[in-house]
């Protein structure tokens, strides 16, 4: 199996860019039960209105939602990787030191 290899400050950068991606998908989420709010409040009725009100707060945040959760998993990951990382180089450190 081939050596992984990780630029730490790339990875680095990597993880505080999915942070802040799953953070603007948790917005975009409470912005989107906002406007089926204002749909509610009357802004469209009848059976538009309670269908687009319905979709938003449903199937549309929930997937905005799912995707915040994968990006915030990845961050996870790469942040482990990177103390495992950061472990190993503590460890061969003390080794050879």
């Amino acid at each position: 199996m081939p050596d992984v290899r990780i630029i730490e400050e790339s990875a680095r950068d990597m993880a505080e860019a999915l942070a802040r991606s799953a953070e603007y998908l948790g917005d975009v989420a409470n912005k989107l039960r906002k406007i089926a709010d204002i749909i509610d409040g009357g802004a469209l009725v009848n059976r538009a209105g309670q269908q687009w009100s319905e979709a938003l707060r449903g199937q549309v945040a929930n997937s905005v939602l799912y995707g915040q959760g994968l990006l915030e998993e990845l961050t996870g990951d790469v942040r482990g990787a990177l103390g495992d990382i950061e472990g190993a180089d503590t460890d061969g450190a003390a080794n050879f030191g």
